[in-house]
């Protein structure tokens, strides 16, 4: 688990405590019915949104939050720097042409 993580949810839950302690007692801030349709609510729009296998999937994907493996930076800047020796200007050009953008290495400019 990532020490951000970490630090995250505890300064969070920490704040909040904070922030509705200060003015009242917890007991105030607790309803049954507000935490029904806000938690059925969200819930409600996630599932007419998406699809149920990306709703059954979502577990594994707050799974990475907490154990995700560590990464090899340098290992990262050999994939980019492969990749960008990879792109020949012509797939460029492609691209540029694809999205709409003029593509200005080919043409003269005016001084």
């Amino acid at each position: 688990m990532d020490i951000a993580t970490i630090i995250g949810l505890i300064s969070g839950t920490a704040l909040l405590l904070w922030a509705i302690l200060s003015k009242a007692d917890l007991g105030t801030f607790i309803d049954g019915g507000s935490i029904a349709i806000v938690c059925g609510g969200s819930l409600s729009a996630a599932m007419i949104s998406f699809p149920i296998q990306n709703l059954l999937s979502v577990a594994k994907v707050v799974k990475n939050c907490f154990f995700s493996k560590s990464r090899n930076p340098v290992a990262l800047i050999h994939v980019t720097a492969f990749w960008r020796w990879k792109t020949s200007p012509v797939t460029l050009k492609i691209l540029f042409s694809y999205l709409g953008y003029r593509w200005p290495w080919t043409e003269r400019t005016r001084i």
